[in-house]
C-alpha cells in the first residue's frame, strides 16, 4: 500500500477493543521513526574513512549506500500495514496526507486521535520512535515576515554604543535588553578597537589567527556550509532566534565583502525580520561563518522545536538532514540542551543520525557553550552548581569549540570565563555522561588527568573514560556583528564556533579544487596533530563560573570545574588555531 491521505479513527464507530484505547483528541502531528539498522557498519565507515591513515580513507556512503544498509522495507511495510488497519476500523476521522521522507525513515502525518501512535508503538521490531506534538502548518524552504513596532529615532546619540553593560550581554539566548544608542542605520565604519575599545573586528581575528588568502575569489567556493538555528523559540514569551537580511547586508559592506544575501533556507518556516535582540544569535552566527568564508555555497537551517517529551530540536533537524540527498559538508551549530534533558531513547536517535551523517563525509561544529562545566540554571543560582555536559558538543561525532579572550584587552589568549575582565561567557567543558572516550582523544585525555589528578573535581562528579570537550578553542569575546541594524558586541562560543566553521569551510574549498574528499570527522585528523604548530596551547583560565544572567549580569562561580594546562584540558581543548599550519596540514591528507 502506498502511504497517501489516510481516513483515521473515530471513537463513535471505533469497533470492540478500540474504544476506550482510541479517543478523540486536538489534531496533533505524529512522527514515526523506522528503526535504523546496521549501525555498526555505518560508524565504522565513518571514522575508517575520516583517517588518513586508514586504507579506506575519503571513500564515504552516497546517500543511497547508507540508506541501503539502514534502511528495512518491511519496516515500512509494517507500518503502512497498521495505518491500513485503521482506516478500515475507523473512517470518519480525517487526517492530513502522509509523507515519507526521501530517505524512506521517517513517516509523517496530522491525526486527529491519540490511537494511532499508541497501535505505532508497539512495533518495536520495526519502529525505533514514535513522536507526537501539537501540529502545525510547515512549509520548507520559505521566509515568515514578522512584523514588530518601529523604535523612535533616538536623538544626541552616539554613533557607537559602547556602555558597559552591552560588554556583559546575555548569550543564548539573549534576552532584549533595549536598545542603547539605536540607529535605524548602521554607522558608516566599524569603532576603533584595542587599545581604545575592547572591541575585535573580523580582519583583527582573521590577522590574529593568521587566516591567510582572505581576499574573495571570483569563482565561488567548492565547499558547502551551514547553520541551524532553532526557529521561532521563545525565551520569557519572546521569539529570540529571527533571521533579518538588511543585518547581514550591513555586516558585509562594514567588513568589505561583497554583498550576498542568504537564498538558501531549508527546514521549516523562517521568521525574517528583528525587534530590540531577537535576531542576535543567528545573525552572530550567519556573520561570522559567512565572513570568514564568504565564498561558500551557504544554507540557512531552522527547525521549529516540538513541544515533546519525544524528541527536540537537534533531532528533528538531523533527521530531515538525513533526508536530504546533497547536504552541506560543514555546519555550525550553536545551541544545545544539557544531556541530562534527554531521554535515553532520544540520545541513541541523534547519534545515529550524527554516525549516518559523518559516514556521508559531513563535519559538525557546536559551540561548547557558555556556563563552564555548569548548567545555565545555576547562572545566580549557587543551588545549581554542578557538572552538566552540553549536548551536542559532548557527542564523539562533533568538534566543539570552546572560548577565548585576549587581543581584546591586550593580554596572552586565556581562557574566557566571567570572572576575568567582566566577559560575559565561561568557555564550556567537561565529560559526557552518555557517550564513551573516542579512541581519537584518549591519550591526549589521560595525559591531563595524570597531570592535573590533584586539582579534578571529585570521583564521582565526573567519568574521565567518557567523551571529553571542547576539541579546539577560538576568541568568543566582543566581536564586531550588526544585529537591528546596531553595532553588536557580539560573544560566547557561538562567535567561536561559527568562527572555526567558516575556516574549515575555506580549507575544505581548497580540498575539493584539489579533489580531495571532505572531512568527516575532523577530530581524527585534529587529535593526531596535538602538540604541533597547528595549535596555540592555552594555558590559563577555569571553567568554574557560569556565563551572566539577567540585567544585573550575576553570574555564580561555583566550587567545582576544571583548570587550563599546557596540553589538551577540558577548559579550551587543543588549544585555538593557527590558520595557515591548519590549512597545510589538512591539504596534506
Amino acid at each position: 500500500m502506498a502511504v497517501a491521505a489516510f481516513v483515521l479513527i473515530s471513537a463513535a464507530t471505533a469497533g470492540p477493543g478500540w474504544a476506550t484505547e482510541c479517543s478523540p483528541t486536538a489534531t496533533f502531528r505524529v512522527e514515526v521513526g523506522l528503526r535504523n539498522h546496521g549501525m555498526e557498519l555505518v560508524r565504522e565507515r565513518a571514522h575508517a574513512a575520516s583517517d588518513p591513515t586508514s586504507a579506506i580513507y575519503g571513500q564515504f556512503f552516497s546517500f543511497d549506500e547508507v540508506n541501503a544498509v539502514v534502511h528495512r522495507p518491511a519496516n515500512l511495510v509494517a507500518v503502512e500495514a497498521v495505518l491500513e488497519e485503521h482506516m478500515q476500523r475507523l473512517p470518519h476521522a480525517v487526517v492530513t496526507p502522509a509523507t515519507i521522507s526521501t530517505d524512506r525513515q521517517w513517516i509523517r502525518f496530522d491525526s486527529a486521535t491519540s490511537c494511532v501512535p499508541t497501535a505505532l508503538r508497539a512495533l518495536t521490531e520495526h519502529v525505533a520512535t514514535v513522536i507526537t506534538h501539537a501540529s502545525s502548518t510547515t512549509k520548507g524552504n520559505q521566509t515568515e515576515w514578522r512584523k514588530g513596532a518601529i523604535p523612535p529615532t533616538p536623538t544626541a546619540e552616539t554613533e557607537y554604543f559602547m556602555l558597559a553593560d552591552l560588554q556583559r550581554r546575555q548569550r543564548q539566548p539573549r534576552l532584549p535588553l533595549g536598545r542603547v544608542g539605536h540607529v535605524d542605520q548602521p554607522p558608516s565604519s566599524w569603532p576603533p578597537g584595542p587599545p581604545l575599545t575592547k572591541y575585535l573586528t573580523l580582519d583583527a581575528i582573521e590577522a590574529y589567527y593568521n587566516v591567510t588568502g582572505s581576499t574573495p575569489t571570483a569563482a565561488p567556493s567548492l565547499a558547502t556550509a551551514a547553520v541551524f538555528e532553532v526557529n521561532k523559540l521563545l525565551y520569557n514569551g519572546v521569539i529570540v532566534e529571527e533571521y533579518n537580511p538588511p543585518d547581514l547586508a550591513s555586516f558585509q559592506l562594514l567588513s568589505k565583502l561583497p554583498g550576498d544575501p542568504v537564498t538558501q533556507f531549508a527546514g521549516d518556516t523562517v521568521t525574517i525580520g528583528c525587534f530590540e535582540y531577537t535576531c542576535a544569535e543567528p545573525m552572530l552566527d550567519v556573520e561570522m561563518l559567512r565572513g570568514v568564508a564568504p565564498d561558500a555555497n551557504f544554507t540557512y537551517w531552522v527547525t521549529n522545536v516540538p513541544d515533546s517529551g519525544d524528541t527536540n530540536a537537534v533531532l528533528t533537524w538531523l533527521t530531515r538532514l538525513s533526508a536530504t540527498k546533497s547536504p552541506s559538508w560543514v555546519h555550525s551549530i550553536s545551541c544545545g540542551p544539557p544531556e541530562s534533558s534527554m531521554t535515553p531513547m532520544v540520545a541513541s536517535l541523534m547519534d545515529q543520525e550524527f554516525a549516518k551523517l559523518t559516514s556521508r563525509g559531513l563535519t559538525f561544529v557546536a559551540s561548547s557553550g557558555d556556563d563552564g562545566v555548569n548548567n545555565r540554571a545555576a547562572r545566580g543560582n549557587p543551588s545549581k552548581c554542578g557538572l552538566s555536559p552540553q549536548y551536542p558538543a559532548s557527542s564523539p561525532w562533533v568538534t566543539a569549540v570552546g572560548g577565548t579572550i585576549g587581543p581584546q584587552v591586550s593580554i596572552p589568549e586565556r581562557t574566557c570565563q566571567t570572572d576575568v575582565e567582566n566577559a560575559p561567557i565561561t568557555s564550556g567543558g567537561g565529560f559526557s555522561t552518555r557517550w564513551a572516550q573516542p579512541s581519537y582523544q584518549s591519550k591526549a585525555v589521560a595525559g591531563y588527568l595524570a597531570k592535573m589528578k590533584s586539582s579534578i573535581p571529585p570521583a564521582g562528579s565526573f567519568n574521565g573514560s567518557q567523551r571529553a570537550y571542547p576539541d579546539v578553542s577560538l576568541l568568543s569575546w566582543n566581536i564586531d556583528s550588526i544585529v537591528d541594524q546596531n553595532l553588536y558586541p557580539g560573544s560566547g562560543t557561538s562567535a567561536s564556533a561559527p568562527l572555526f566553521a567558516g575556516m574549515l569551510t575555506r580549507i575544505l574549498g581548497a580540498r575539493l579544487a584539489k579533489g580531495m574528499p571532505p572531512f568527516g570527522l575532523l577530530n581524527i585528523q585534529l587529535y593526531k596533530l596535538a602538540g604541533s604548530a597547528v595549535f596555540r596551547d592555552i594555558t590559563i583560565g577555569d571553567n568554574h563560573c557560569t556565563g551572566v544572567f539577567g540585567s544585573d549580569q550575576n553570574y555564580t562561580c561555583c566550587p567545582e570545574g576544571f583548570n587550563a594546562t599546557a596540553g589538551w584540558d577540558p577548559v579550551t581543548g587543543l588549544g585555538s588555531i593557527d590558520y595557515a599550519n591548519l590549512k597545510a596540514q589538512l591539504l596534506q591528507s
